[in-house]
Parts: C-alpha cells; sequence; structure tokens
C-alpha cells in the first residue's frame, strides 16, 4: 500500500463514518416525528365543547357591533345585556368533562366595539367532575377594564366587550391535554347608575 492508497482508505472510512451518522440522525429524526404525529392525533381531549356563556342581566341596550362578533358576515344592531361599573358581572355556562379533572384557566376581556384591545384578567385552577354542571361566576371588572370603558363612554361611544379564556385539563394518567377556549355573548359596559 503505497501513500496515496492509504490516504484514499481513510478518506473512504471517514466518508463511511459521516454516511453512518447521517443515515442514524434521520433515523432518530424518523422515529420522532412517528411519535409526535401520533401523540398529537390522539391527545387527550375531556373538555367540552363550551357553549357561548350568558351574561345574566336584566338590563340591555342595542349597539351596532361587527358582523363577525354575532356570527354574521355583514355588521348589525345587536341588543346586549349591560353591565354596569362598580357591580359585579353576573355570567352562567355550562360545562361537560367525560371525566374528572383538574382545569388550569386564564381570562382575558376583549373589546367588540370599539375593536381592538384586549385586557389579560386572571388564571387559576379547579377540580371538576365528570358530566354536565351550570357554573355561575360573579366577575369584578378589573380596574384597567374600567378605565378602558370609561374613556369609551366619555368619548361618545357605548363599549362592548366580551370575556373568555383558556382551559388546559391535567391528570396523573394522560398529563397535559388539549385546551379549550370559552367566551361570554358580547355586553355593553356601562357607568354605575347614579
Amino acid at each position: 500500500m503505497n501513500g496515496n492508497d492509504n490516504h484514499r482508505h481513510l478518506a473512504m472510512r471517514w466518508l463511511l463514518r459521516i454516511a453512518v451518522a447521517c443515515s442514524l440522525v434521520a433515523f432518530l429524526l424518523s422515529v420522532a416525528a412517528v411519535v409526535w404525529v401520533v401523540r398529537s392525533a390522539s391527545t387527550w381531549s375531556p373538555l367540552g365543547p363550551y357553549a357561548i356563556q350568558n351574561v345574566e342581566s336584566s338590563e340591555r341596550i342595542t349597539v351596532p357591533l361587527p358582523g363577525a362578533a354575532v356570527g354574521s358576515g355583514a355588521d348589525v344592531q345587536a341588543s346586549v345585556p349591560v353591565v354596569r361599573l362598580g357591580q359585579p358581572m353576573p355570567v352562567s355556562g355550562t360545562k361537560c368533562p367525560s371525566e374528572t379533572v383538574i382545569v388550569h384557566g386564564t381570562t382575558r376581556w376583549t373589546s367588540v366595539q370599539p375593536p381592538g384591545s384586549t385586557f389579560v384578567g386572571g388564571d387559576g385552577t379547579a377540580k371538576r367532575a365528570a358530566g354536565c354542571v351550570e357554573f355561575r361566576f360573579r366577575n369584578r371588572i378589573p380596574d384597567d377594564v374600567a378605565r378602558w370603558a370609561t374613556e369609551q363612554y366619555a368619548a361618545g361611544l357605548t363599549p362592548v366587550m366580551t370575556l373568555g379564556g383558556c382551559e388546559i385539563p391535567t391528570d396523573d394518567e394522560h398529563g397535559e391535554g388539549a385546551s379549550l377556549c370559552w367566551q361570554t355573548e358580547p355586553f355593553a359596559i356601562l357607568p354605575a347608575e347614579g
């Protein structure tokens, strides 16, 4: 064996090692992709579906709303419940988990009219028993939402919002499951009655 043959032999061994390493990486990536697809396709999903939650108010007002807010293509005049600043906002909604779970949830307040503002609400954890239960909540309007609504009202606008949130189920067997979001019907926020 001369020097060139020796050099060629070493180069071939390095190329073989690189080819084996690349094949191994490709195989591992393929296995990871299959596991991800199978796991994604079978994500544990014990929550919902969630219907639109009702804002319980005896007072209503008719306001112009973007059609998308009420499931229409065109802007509409809609009757919405009124929530007064300084008063709790009563909401009812039915939740039907298929099994007992712990849920971790977050909330957000989103402006519908005028559109474009979102305010982060709270977060929390609760245990939900299997089956349908109607929940009743008394939500406090956050200070930043109250300030925004007051500014809109002072500018001659009727502020309309929704309250929504997302929940993630967890348990010891499945770990974290598929997130499911809920939302209230649109509601107007008006100054306290004086």
